[in-house]
């Protein structure tokens, strides 16, 4: 016979697992948007309210709909009366977006102290996509911040420990339940994108790790024993040893009194890609497995410039605008260019939208946030939407949305320099447009007389593998029609 404390724990479990239940079969019928209804009281004479917010149940639901963040409280919990407590609250770092794995701490809005509420700026985070204001889930008072500002975090992390109150008897369902929050997290990440917080280790009492990172520690001379290991449940990864945090510290040697310490930097002190650059670098190690095809072609931009120039005391526009919009009408006629591959290249879906990716120079990098519907909008509308895209850039204010959903790109480094360039596809898209430094060069025209005439060299890159060459160069060859005659580009007119 079991002690009767042992059998009340049982059966307080068994309810908990009941109320998980009942939540989660509620959830499954209903939409992760909006308010939440309640779900129905539970059978029998048990009088108490149940209310359901931010569960775990919740935070799948969520991530399966394409919400980042839960959009209520955080608890599922029964309230029967009786005294408060409290309990710390672990806030995890949820998913920000596709692909997303770990972020930089840009600047925290909370300090341990400080009282929050629900929906209350936690933090900024910059992503190798964007920049997002971090929310809290969560009603309570910061206990412990576990990142300073500058420090990589990984989705499901622990961002901050917040203090929050319970009334009564509270069965927390998940959002409560530190290993139920945790569970809920790994489904939103990859399995190696979650942060250990032990480390494993075998029947023995052996470091999880390979071979080949024993060696590495061994010589190195680290202690596996004190790498806190980022793998698998805890596993020890090469990376783990490579950190900064780990290299191993040079012997400390005392100075003579008087004599001048200097500290040069050697030639093994690397500068980590973050941001920007870091997008870069992943973008274009897969756009170079890409069989690419190229063509160039000079284009005449003296009815361009004369038409900008006509406009500049009502609108202030560079010739951008118009070369954004044609490469819309030319997409309209050849909506192959426009098109997203399958994973395995077998077919190819249309894409009704003309979201066209302009490259903009940042103070912190390049960057290439996405104009959406260019197809809806007038030269004005684009105008617009270009200056403020630019704005959020400069500032490093760009959000995910900014810069995901592109479905062709332009690339103006002509701005800067370079005549011809050979642009370089952003996978999954099919094509890109790389345009030229604009140079005056002398030319002949209808009369057969030689002028100085505006000319831009322009190349476009696309996909062998769905894109032939005859369908780029008539693609080209009506671009090259709108821009050379803008007239047709303000009428939105087909050719």
């Amino acid at each position: 016979m079991l002690p009767a404390g042992v059998l009340a724990g049982r059966a307080a479990r068994s309810q908990r697992r009941d109320v998980i239940g009942a939540a989660r079969w509620w959830f499954r019928g209903r939409k992760c948007a909006g308010a939440f209804a309640r779900p129905p009281a539970p059978d029998g004479n048990d009088r108490r309210r149940y209310h359901v917010t931010s569960s775990s149940c919740e935070l799948r639901l969520c991530a399966r709909n394409g919400i980042a963040s839960p959009a209520v409280k955080g608890y599922c919990s029964s309230s029967s009366g009786g005294g408060g407590r409290s309990k710390i609250q672990p806030f995890l770092l949820a998913d920000i977006g596709e692909g997303i794995k770990e972020v930089t701490v840009k600047e925290w809005y909370v300090k341990v102290g400080d009282r929050v509420s629900e929906f209350d700026d936690i933090c900024e985070v910059e992503s190798d996509k964007a920049t997002v204001t971090i929310t809290s889930r969560y009603a309570g008072v910061v206990t412990k911040v576990y990142c300073e500002t500058g420090c990589m975090a990984r989705v499901g992390s622990v961002l901050v420990d917040i203090e929050v109150e319970e009334d009564g008897e509270t069965v927390v369902v998940a959002a409560a339940e530190d290993a139920e929050q945790r569970a809920a997290a790994d489904e939103l990440v990859a399995p190696e994108a979650t942060t250990a917080n032990y480390q494993a280790r075998d029947n023995e009492g052996k470091v999880l790790t390979t071979p080949a990172v024993r060696r590495i520690a061994a010589e190195k001379g680290i202690d596996l024993t004190a790498v806190r290991g980022t793998g698998k449940q805890g596993r020890v990864l090469k990376e783990d040893l490579l950190g900064p945090e780990l290299s191993t510290p040079a012997p400390v040697v005392a100075a003579a009194v008087g004599s001048p310490q200097t500290t040069e930097a050697g030639d093994q002190d690397f500068i980590p890609l973050t941001g920007y650059s870091k997008i870069m670098r992943n973008t274009m190690e897969a756009s170079n497995k890409i069989p690419t095809m190229v063509i160039t072609d000079e284009v005449n931009l003296t009815r361009l410039v004369e038409l900008k120039t006509q406009m500049s005391p009502w609108l202030k526009v560079t010739i951008l605008p118009f070369l954004v919009k044609a490469t819309s009408l030319a997409l309209t006629r050849h909506p192959l260019l426009n098109s997203t591959p399958s994973p395995d290249f077998s077919s190819y879906r249309p894409n009704r939208s003309h979201n066209i990716g302009v490259a903009i120079d940042t103070p912190l990098g390049l960057v290439v946030p996405n104009i959406k519907n260019v197809q809806t909008l007038s030269l004005v509308d684009l105008v617009r939407s270009m200056a403020q895209l630019r704005t959020k850039a400069e500032n490093g204010k760009l959000t995910p949305a900014d810069v995901t959903g592109g479905t062709f790109t332009l690339s103006n480094m002509g701005t800067i320099m370079g005549s011809t360039l050979t642009p370089k596809i952003l996978p999954p898209e099919l094509a890109i447009g790389a345009l030229g430094q604009m140079k005056y060069r002398p030319r002949y025209d209808s009369q057969e007389r030689l002028v100085r005439t505006p000319v831009m060299n322009v190349s476009w890159a696309a996909d062998h593998r769905i894109l032939d060459g005859a369908t780029v160069a008539r693609f080209f060859k009506d671009w090259k029609t709108y821009v050379e005659n803008p007239s047709l580009i303000l009428a939105n007119v087909e050719l």
